[in-house]
C-alpha cells in the first residue's frame, strides 16, 4: 500500500498498543510550553489503518495529543503507511467523550444497584475500588482512564460472577445453612 496524506481530527486517532498509557506527560508539557496550541509547521503525524478504518499512531502521539487538548475541532495532517491486520476501534483514542451517554450512565447505575443488593456486607466505596481493580486487569486501564463501555462490562462480567456464587434459593431453607464436608 503506497502511503497517502489525510486531514483528521486527533481526537479520534488511536494511541499505539506500546503507549496504552498515552502521551509521556513530560515531553507534552515541553510541547506545550514551546508550541502552545498551533499545528503551523508541524510534520504530519505517521499512522497505521486497521481493517475497520480507524488509524492507529505510530509516530507523533505527543503531538497527537497536544493539538487534542489544547485546540479541540482542529485537523491534523496524517501520513497513512500501511495497513494493520486487526481492529483497532475497540482501543482508547486521544480525545474521549466528555460525558457519558445518558443511557450508559442510567445502565450502569442500575447494574451498580443490582451488585449492592448481591453483596449487602461491601461497602460502596469497597465495591467501586474492587470494580477498579477488575476493570485494570480487564482492560489495563485505571479505572479513571477506562472508557464508558469497558467500564459497563466489566461490571456485568462482576456481575455474572456474583449470580454464579449466589445459594440457589430454591434449594435453601431460610435460615439453615448446609456444612462443609470436614468442617467442624
Amino acid at each position: 500500500m503506497p502511503s497517502h496524506f489525510r486531514d483528521v481530527d486527533p481526537r479520534e486517532l488511536r494511541v499505539p498498543p506500546s503507549r496504552r498509557s498515552g502521551a509521556d506527560p513530560f515531553k507534552l508539557q515541553r510541547q506545550i510550553a514551546r508550541f502552545g496550541a498551533s499545528s503551523a509547521g508541524m510534520p504530519p503525524l505517521v499512522v497505521y489503518e486497521a481493517t475497520d478504518g480507524v488509524l492507529v499512531i505510530y509516530n507523533g502521539l505527543t503531538r497527537a495529543t497536544r493539538i487534542a487538548k489544547l485546540a479541540p475541532g482542529t485537523l491534523v495532517r496524517v501520513q497513512v503507511i500501511g495497513r494493520l491486520r486487526r481492529a483497532y476501534g475497540p482501543d482508547p483514542k486521544i480525545g474521549r467523550p466528555v460525558t457519558m451517554i445518558p443511557a450508559t450512565q442510567r445502565e450502569a447505575l442500575a447494574v451498580l444497584a443490582e451488585l449492592c443488593e448481591m453483596s449487602p456486607d461491601v461497602r460502596l466505596g469497597q465495591l467501586l475500588a474492587h470494580l477498579g481493580f477488575l476493570g485494570e486487569d480487564q482492560t489495563g486501564r485505571s479505572l479513571w482512564d477506562i472508557d464508558d463501555e469497558q467500564l459497563l462490562a466489566v461490571i456485568y462480567h462482576h456481575r455474572a460472577e456474583l449470580a454464579a456464587r449466589q445459594p440457589d434459593s430454591a434449594n435453601q431453607t431460610p435460615g439453615v445453612t448446609t456444612n462443609v464436608k470436614g468442617a467442624s
